[in-house]
């Protein structure tokens, strides 16, 4: 769970998000049914903190993909759970720009209804 990733703040300190606070798994983790229907939704950020305070307490968001731009290579790095590079995110997702490609279930429902973990 995302609970439990370490995210590191300017000095190299570990930052762990709240025992109450919203998380999010990658899409990839997640299996769908095919009987809830969903839409992606492509939001910008100023870091994951920003993306998750969308959200209520202890819901847990399915993310198709998460890209920032790398200042290493001068490219924007496509993070969606399956692919892995060597030097970790490329960018500094507590607090660089990015772009966060969720998922919304139940579009024509209630926007209140995350899943719950």
């Amino acid at each position: 769970m995302v609970s439990d990733f370490k995210f590191f703040d300017d000095n190299n300190e570990s930052i762990f998000l709240d025992d109450d606070s919203p998380s999010w798994l990658y899409e990839t983790q997640f299996v769908t049914s095919p009987d809830v229907p969903y839409e992606v939704v492509t939001t910008e950020h100023r870091g994951i903190r920003e993306f998750l305070s969308m959200f209520p307490n202890r819901s847990v968001q399915v993310v198709r993909r998460l890209t920032g731009w790398c200042s290493v290579n001068g490219t924007l790095r496509v993070h969606d759970g399956i692919t892995q590079y060597d030097d970790g995110w490329g960018f500094d997702i507590v607090n660089d720009i990015i772009v966060v490609e969720w998922l919304r279930f139940n579009p024509e429902q209630n926007e209140n209804n995350y899943l719950q973990r």
